[in-house]
């Protein structure tokens, strides 16, 4: 509440008293299940695979794609005091759900026989309105 009306001193002294408390935010996370394996896919999360040039070979194709279709990334979403650059970055970069969902794209597109193969997340409890999926 304190973020979304921009009162960054209260939100700095709230997150100090919950580090004091030992409380912790959780992460989202999403869960993918390929074949009878589950990966799971925290928000900020996968430095290995987001690193790899797989993704972000496709991460750049994305990202064109949205860009060409007039997306704006809403940065209201994100309720830190930070620049409207690294803002739209976490908008975007950051989220699980996009990892996840590269990642099946990529090993199903590697891996898939004809017709098709479906993709199904688990664990999108919430989606922000500014969700890309």
């Amino acid at each position: 509440m304190y973020a979304t009306a921009g009162r960054w001193d209260a939100v700095k002294e709230l997150r100090e008293m919950m580090e004091n408390k030992g409380i912790k935010k959780e992460a989202g996370c999403s869960w993918l299940q390929i074949k009878s394996k589950l990966y799971t896919f925290v928000a900020g999360g996968c430095t290995k695979f987001r690193s790899s040039v797989e993704f972000k070979m496709y991460w750049d194709k994305l990202e064109n794609s949205m860009k060409e279709l007039g997306y704006i990334p809403d940065t209201s979403v994100v309720l830190h005091n930070v620049d409207e650059e690294l803002k739209a970055s976490w908008v975007c970069g950051h989220s699980e759900r996009l990892a996840a969902l590269a990642y099946a794209i990529i090993c199903g597109a590697s891996r898939a026989a004809p017709p098709a193969w479906s993709i199904v997340l688990i664990g999108l409890g919430w989606l922000p309105h500014d969700s890309h999926l």
